[in-house]
């Protein structure tokens, strides 16, 4: 599980010590990058050390935590209020709060809230992710039309041109490149063939998207021979489509 960056703002410093205390005794996945006691204070660490989630009092002396969030034009963060206040729990919601914890805090709701937390953040990163291939594929230079894999904690970007051929796995993709490397994505086959189809590939069967540049024989009568001597199946359905590209390209 991804570690996520917190910064706590209490104006109370006992409050933030036994919050920190909590964090770093029972939740690993937590590292704290910074604490305040004031809406300025915390203003000028968040900027500086860009949290993914910050743990947010909300009655405090001056300015209280809701005025904090009215200081961000752009909220890149994820917002948990801890108060001894109930009745702002709507107005919580309203300034777009992932969660609204009473004090003292309960471990259970926390690690409740823990666990909503990182599929909260997991979903903006795929979302991202997904951004960035759409960007890509719809470039206009076709030397910069590649795919954006997650691999090993990382993106890998991936040429259109270099795959042969994508299988899906489930809710997985395989995309199996002409280097002889196969990469294992998060995305189904669905969202590929959305943005591959117009790109030269063609859904032989409902788990196989092919390159048609890589065909070299129909193998049987439901089997594609690609040129790395791999396999893709084509369906019943599919078949009469792939005999004609196969005519119209003397193959």
């Amino acid at each position: 599980m991804k570690k996520l960056r917190c910064y706590l703002v209490d104006d109370e410093e006992m409050v933030l010590k036994a919050l920190k205390n909590i964090i770093n005794r029972q939740f690993e996945s937590l590292e704290i990058v910074g604490m305040a006691t004031s809406v300025a204070e915390a203003e000028k660490g968040i900027r500086l050390t860009n949290p993914d989630v910050v743990f947010l009092d909300i009655v405090m002396p001056v300015e209280s935590g809701f005025e904090l969030i009215k200081r961000f034009e752009v909220i890149n963060f994820e917002i948990v209020f801890i108060t001894s206040h109930a009745e702002y729990a709507i107005q919580a919601f309203q300034n777009l709060a992932l969660a609204y914890l009473l004090k003292p805090v309960s471990i259970s709701e926390f690690k409740k809230m823990l666990i909503t937390l990182h599929e909260r953040i997991e979903l903006k990163e795929k979302s991202r992710l997904y951004e960035a291939l759409i960007d890509n594929i719809n470039s206009k230079n076709e030397i910069d039309q590649k795919i954006a894999v997650f691999v090993n904690n990382q993106f890998l970007f991936i040429r259109i041109g270099d795959i042969i051929r994508i299988e899906g796995w489930n809710r997985y993709s395989k995309i199996i490149v002409n280097n002889n490397k196969s990469y294992l994505s998060s995305y189904n086959i669905g969202k590929y063939s959305k943005l591959l189809l117009k790109h030269q590939f063609f859904l032989s069967h409902r788990s196989h998207l092919i390159n048609l540049n890589y065909v070299e024989s129909l193998k049987s009568e439901f089997e594609i021979r690609m040129t790395d001597k791999s396999i893709a199946l084509l369906s019943t359905r599919r078949k009469p489509e792939f005999l004609d590209f196969l005519k119209v390209n003397n193959i």
